[in-house]
């Protein structure tokens, strides 16, 4: 869009000259060929008044180009404007009732559609769309945004990996919209223990990735609980979980790798548990 911006400004300038033109210069002309056929030959009476009507267009022209220059000042703000808001957001400044300001007003709203479009594809590209957890890019994403607090601000941050063990003879016995709901149940619970900061993401099939700002013993008390609630449900649910803590200068793929190792560990080892590691 800045590009499109750019190569309207550097055009309307030659467009309001070509308009100026056109609109004063063609009745001179006219004018001056209809006075020239009529006069038979007798130029030199008409030199003064062909001076006297050059120089008065002349002074028109100047004076229509620069009466469209201020009224076409609204315009080129909201095109300065519009190329801040390229590159951030911006408010378009306010109009009034002629054409130009009935434009920026289209312009605002039209921008403002933009940007809440922008903002629910943003939200879609990184959300599940089940269990309304981060998917997967989201999930990545967030897990580096919070090892970067972590480093920034020297906060704790802790990844776990939780895959639930039982989710495939739920779905054999009682179809998969009861696995759907075993899914949208566990998401629900783990949302009702995460702070402001703290994230949970569907990594693929029934794999979450958790991100727990808390230090290491506070997330493995936090996800105990979790996996106690769940086996004590309804229909009870089995988790293999790993959890591990970010380590200074470790990026978020390693520290996932640690927390997924720990977790197959335990599902290896018969699931229903997790293991942890600072």
């Amino acid at each position: 869009m800045k590009d499109v911006v750019a190569k309207w400004r550097a055009s309307l300038g030659l467009r309001i000259m070509s308009v100026a033109f056109v609109g004063v210069h063609i009745p001179l002309l006219v004018f001056t060929g209809w006075l020239l056929s009529a006069s038979h030959g007798a130029l030199d009476a008409l030199l003064m008044p062909l001076l006297v009507v050059l120089l008065a267009t002349l002074a028109g022209t100047g004076l229509t180009l620069w009466m469209i220059h201020r009224l076409l000042a609204p315009l080129r703000e909201a095109a300065d404007e519009l190329e801040r808001y390229c590159e951030r957001p911006l408010p378009l400044p306010p109009g009034g009732h002629d054409e130009i300001d009935q434009l920026l007003r289209r312009l605002r709203h039209g921008l403002r559609s933009m940007r809440a479009g922008m903002r629910k594809l943003t939200h879609e590209a990184t959300r599940d769309a089940l269990t309304g957890a981060l998917n997967r890019r989201g999930a990545q994403q967030a897990m580096s945004a919070s090892a970067a607090l972590a480093l920034s601000q020297s906060v704790p941050f802790c990844v776990a990996v939780l895959d639930l063990d039982d989710l495939k003879p739920i779905n054999d016995q009682f179809g998969h919209a009861a696995g759907d709901a075993v899914l949208l149940a566990m998401v629900e619970r783990m949302r009702g223990r995460l702070g402001g900061q703290d994230w949970i993401g569907r990594w693929g099939g029934d794999e979450f990735v958790v991100g727990l700002h808390l230090p290491l013993e506070a997330a493995v008390a936090l996800l105990e609980a979790l996996l106690h609630e769940l086996r004590s449900g309804d229909t009870p649910v089995r988790l293999s979980a790993g959890v591990a803590q970010w380590r200074p200068g470790e990026d978020s793929d390693a520290l996932y790798k640690r927390a997924d190792q720990l977790m197959y560990r335990v599902k290896f080892s018969g699931g229903g548990r997790l293991l942890h590691a600072s």
